[in-house]
């Protein structure tokens, strides 16, 4: 239930805000992500692994958020136009 709970929520964002948006945004967020594990790999401090854990994890979250969304509706219309055949 709560996983077609997600997928409805993901519907209305992109409808909402489109996916040209969403795309954007999670794209910027997991460019930060990424150049703040590669700053604290190059720091190593006492706290680089839990840092570089808490970037993979808002790396992962975004990349579902953005680019997992888009993706999945692309393929989803792909299908309903017929683009996709069955084998």
């Amino acid at each position: 239930m709560s996983s077609c709970n997600r997928a409805y929520n993901r519907w209305y964002l992109v409808d909402r805000w489109g996916r040209r948006f969403i795309l954007i945004s999670g794209g910027m967020v997991m460019s930060v992500a990424l150049a703040a594990i590669a700053y604290f790999i190059y720091l190593d401090i006492t706290w680089t692994p839990q840092l570089v854990v808490l970037f993979v994890i808002i790396f992962n979250g975004f990349f579902g958020y953005s680019w997992g969304i888009a993706f999945l509706t692309e393929l989803i219309q792909a299908q309903s136009r017929g683009y996709i055949l069955p084998r």
